[in-house]
């Protein structure tokens, strides 16, 4: 698969939850050599991903969280060449494996070490986010029906004391600075970013990896939202390595070389960097 289809993904991705669904009950936990949490789910989402978008004779890569340590440096090069799916089958695999709502799956679509597009499905709320030409398609059907995409009308608020923000795990643990909103660290990034498309998140302040955003950072993009690394440079949808780790040799690759604030305008960005105290470079360049 090596083109962007909106009511293609939506199929798709109503088969993914269907299958995390099917698991809820008896998530089958276990712990990676990083010491985070893996469920079955994970596995089976991304093998099924995978059917579709490991099609390296046809031109189509594969990037996902739970097979990217099977990768060769080769295939990893040639994905950056090429089309290359970026996928996190569960984001938010700690709340998903204690039964709670805040998960999704995410994928990117990148296009010669670029992303172009992005979709997120909420299986929980039967939510899904689709951006497609600029345009950011949304869905919401009732139990049992198919998405009827239409597109979103983004609605953001005013900065406000009373506005959430959300934060990663990695920020929670470190400085959080002075700053005066409520906060939420969910496990997941897909819930805060596409909430923050409709106003239910101010901003969010975080950490991760490539495949924690790659589907709802084009989201966010395409809705014109600021994102900056710690220092104040722009987060763009080119994956280089200025901005990630990309040597498949170390440890943290696909990381971020930098926390991130994602904001909807240069006035809540602003107020939150100067409520917020974060390390400028995480993870020194290249």
């Amino acid at each position: 698969m090596t083109e962007w289809n909106p009511e293609i993904l939506a199929g798709l991705l109503t088969e993914c939850g269907r299958v995390a669904l099917s698991l809820y009950e008896d998530p089958g936990i276990s712990v990676k050599g990083d010491q985070s949490l893996v469920t079955k789910a994970d596995h089976a989402v991304e093998g099924l991903l995978e059917k579709s978008f490991d099609r390296p004779d046809e031109g189509s890569y594969m990037i996902g969280e739970e097979t990217i340590a099977t990768r060769s440096a080769a295939y990893i090069d040639e994905a950056f060449r090429h089309t290359a799916w970026i996928v996190d089958p569960i984001d938010g695999t700690v709340p998903y494996a204690h039964h709670l709502a805040h998960w999704g799956v995410s994928i990117g679509f990148m296009e010669q070490g670029r992303l172009t597009e992005g979709a997120v499905y909420l299986p929980v709320t039967r939510e899904y986010y689709i951006s497609h030409k600029g345009t950011i398609l949304h869905a919401q059907p009732a139990p049992g029906q198919k998405p009827e995409l239409s597109p979103l009308r983004v609605t953001t608020r005013k900065p406000s004391q009373r506005s959430i923000v959300g934060i990663s795990q990695d920020v929670v643990k470190g400085k959080l600075g002075s700053l005066s909103n409520p906060v939420q660290t969910l496990g997941c990034v897909v819930v805060p970013f596409t909430y923050m498309l409709q106003g239910r998140f101010l901003a969010y302040v975080g950490y991760m990896k490539l495949w924690d955003i790659a589907g709802s950072l084009p989201l966010l993009k395409n809705a014109g939202f600021v994102v900056r690394a710690a220092d104040g440079r722009d987060i763009d949808l080119r994956i280089t390595s200025d901005q990630f780790v990309l040597d498949p040799e170390n440890e943290r690759f696909c990381y971020l070389r930098s926390n991130i604030i994602a904001a909807p305008d240069e006035e809540i960005y602003e107020q939150i960097r100067s409520q917020v105290d974060l390390p400028k470079i995480m993870i020194p360049g290249p």
